[in-house]
């Protein structure tokens, strides 16, 4: 196959030339002089002409050589495309299809057949990509920046679009929702936290209202975690960064009761060192935090025409507080602090789905319970002087319950 399109590529470059050479304006390797009969006849007639060279018109001769050289660049392209066909040759390549579950009906569907604006980032992409936090999705995905609010530590600040508010206060209602499993997260505390083991990040763009109810005037943000396969296997991931940030990230599922119950259990570990150095007399490393995180999810499958799925994760966040700059002192990325201050957030839920097939659909019900515990203390006033120190102290429960046929 690659000896033929050389050989095709080969027989058109020597068609062009020929077809060129051939033609009226003489605009390819025609530079032949006239027979003598015709110079003559045309020089009795104009004897005050200059002597006959060619009549070749050099606007034609210009573009010829234009089209020539596009041509020699057209087959330098082909050839290097062909070269690298022979060196991948054997090599499987698997295009990645994406499916979504935002539509809410019941099924998985695949993204290009909707005409929504959604990005969908799979749990293999996010490991390539080392993905900590959602935050880090700022950089991968377009027209989102979710930023968290800087005073302290996990507060999502999320805007799509442009559409977002600024705050950290727990009553001001985003325009950008989140939902774990199914969950809406009730406040913007908590939310930008590790991310363990999920099965893909689906970004919606545009207001969301019609399926996620309010907050989505920006749109939405669905994380599915890593449900089990029926398969047992075990994982394991050790990463260290500048820093020094270590974190250690290991999974592994297996099956009981002969296949009726399937479990997948995940856990994650982060130690960082922090990145940043305070200036201060008293100052030193800023950004400490250790972390980790629990998932369990078990699976049901002996109940007939039922599917049920219990998540329960159970996480924690311990380290500094935020590393702030005064930007009338400081023109650098340096900050002098007399206030390192503190971060402590704890958070648990618990999911329940269960879906029951009927002749005609699928009735879905999603039961869910969250609690996040949020403490901090930051230099507000970011100067050696002890001018404002903020504490912050948030401690929130919900329970929801969604319903729906599909």
């Amino acid at each position: 196959m690659v000896d033929e399109m050389k050989q095709f590529l080969s027989d058109l470059a020597t068609s062009y030339i020929i077809a060129s050479s051939n033609g009226r304006d003489h605009s390819v390797g025609s530079l032949r002089t006239p027979d003598l009969q015709t110079t003559n006849k045309f020089r009795s007639k104009r004897s005050n002409s200059r002597p006959y060279l060619t009549r070749t018109n050099p606007v034609n001769l210009c573009f010829a050589r234009i089209r020539l050289a596009t041509l020699v660049a057209l087959l330098a392209v082909c050839f290097a495309a062909v070269a690298d066909d022979e060196e991948s040759e054997g090599t499987s390549r698997v295009l990645e299809e994406l499916v979504t579950t935002a539509t809410k009906r019941g099924a998985e569907e695949r993204v290009h057949d909707l005409a929504g604006a959604i990005s969908v980032v799979s749990g293999d992409r996010l490991s390539a990509r080392q993905v900590t936090d959602i935050e880090d999705l700022s950089y991968v995905l377009p027209n989102v920046a979710f930023d968290g609010i800087g005073t302290g530590k996990g507060i999502a600040n999320f805007s799509i679009r442009g559409a977002g508010v600024a705050g950290s206060i727990p009553s001001i209602d985003p325009t950008v929702g989140v939902f774990v499993d199914g969950m809406y997260l009730g406040v913007n505390y908590g939310v930008i936290m590790d991310m363990l083991d999920l099965e893909a990040v689906e970004v919606l763009r545009g207001p969301q209202g019609l399926l996620f109810g309010r907050n989505v005037i920006g749109g939405a943000v669905l994380m599915r975690s890593q449900r089990p396969s029926g398969a047992r296997s075990a994982e394991a991931t050790v990463r260290f960064e500048t820093g020094l940030e270590k974190l250690a990230v290991v999974a592994m599922e297996n099956t009981f009761m002969g296949g009726a119950v399937d479990a997948r259990l995940a856990a994650s570990y982060r130690d960082d060192a922090g990145w940043f150095e305070n200036r201060a007399p008293s100052g030193g490393a800023v950004g400490k935090e250790i972390s980790w995180v629990l998932r369990p999810v078990l699976s049901f499958n002996s109940l007939e025409d039922l599917d049920l799925t219990i998540i329960i994760e159970r996480g924690n966040s311990d380290g500094d507080g935020p590393a702030t700059q005064n930007r009338y002192r400081y023109g650098s990325f340096d900050f002098a602090i007399d206030e390192t201050g503190y971060s402590h957030v704890d958070w648990g839920h618990m999911v329940v789905e269960a879906n029951r097939q009927l002749l005609y659909g699928t009735i879905t019900n999603v039961l869910s319970v969250r609690s996040v515990l949020h403490e901090s203390l930051g230099d507000i006033d970011s100067t050696t002087d002890p001018v404002f120190h903020l504490l912050a102290y948030t401690d929130q429960q919900q329970v929801s319950n969604e319903l729906r046929y599909s």
